[in-house]
């Protein structure tokens, strides 16, 4: 999958390669897109590589979107409806609107005979934004869209210091000069040695954290399994193949099969 690229997948003091490889069958071919070399740094020798299976998230669609989201549903659009006739109305001082039948009469005829169409376009955006503003809520505002860190550990002073740390290595990388190049290489190397150690401290504090939240009364607990290694993922129960040879949708039906199968009915 490695792709030609500006970057290498590896590179330390002595040299840079593309050693490391991104490998896939036929099927993940077909779905693997995106494949890229990141300028992030790693805190390694070796890069971050990303790259998107199957359909595009819906976190990377929006990564793109700077605008205002907002929440829509079937009750909303009726609302929207009303305020838009409203808001363009006041926009463009007509009373003639009624319906969006109307509404679209009358932007055909504006649009005619304005002498001046990006006024006209203008205004028409104000009133869509009003007609928004005043019918749904502000994706933004809503508590239950929150952000989970990938980490426990991650914290808000670390994210700065990721994000000055790979502005360090970018322009350490894009200069020309060979005295101010190594001269930032030097600054770059001392903040990564930095990041690393503040990412090491704040690694004990959150175990540190995690230990102290466990009672004490209780010595085989979650601490004492992941000590010694005794801490095992319990796997959800998958899908199974019925008699008649369709397969299972959720939970419960997949249980109600297991038990069909394992257990006699009395008749």
């Amino acid at each position: 999958m490695n792709e030609e690229s500006d970057w290498t997948t590896f590179h330390n003091a002595r040299g840079k390669s593309n050693i490391d490889l991104t490998i896939a069958n036929s099927q993940v071919l077909q779905v693997l897109t995106n494949w890229k070399i990141c300028e992030e740094d790693s805190c390694s020798d070796h890069s971050i590589i990303k790259f998107s299976i199957g359909q595009i998230r819906k976190q990377d669609r929006q990564q793109h979107n700077y605008g205002i989201r907002y929440v829509i549903n079937e009750q909303t659009l009726s609302r929207f409806e009303r305020n838009l006739i409203v808001s363009v109305t006041t926009k463009f001082q007509k009373v003639k609107i009624t319906d969006l039948a109307s509404l679209d009469n009358e932007l055909a005829t504006q649009t005619k005979e304005t002498r001046n169409i990006e006024k006209a376009v203008d205004k028409l955006q104000e009133a869509i934004t009003m007609a928004c503003d005043n019918s749904f809520r502000n994706a933004e505002n809503n508590p239950k869209w929150t952000k989970y860190k990938s980490v426990p550990w991650r914290t808000q002073e670390l994210t700065i210091k990721r994000k000055r740390l790979n502005a360090l290595r970018r322009r350490h990388q894009r200069t020309r000069t060979i005295e101010q190049r190594e001269t930032r290489k030097k600054i770059y190397h001392e903040e990564k040695s930095r990041y690393e150690a503040a990412i090491k401290k704040e690694k004990l504090n959150s175990w540190k954290e995690y230990c102290n939240l466990t009672p004490s009364t209780n010595p085989w607990n979650t601490v004492y399994e992941i000590t010694t290694n005794k801490h095992r993922r319990v796997l959800p129960i998958t899908t199974l193949l019925k008699s008649d040879g369709s397969y299972t949708s959720n939970l419960n039906e997949t249980v109600q099969a297991m038990l069909d199968h394992l257990i006699t009915r009395d008749d």
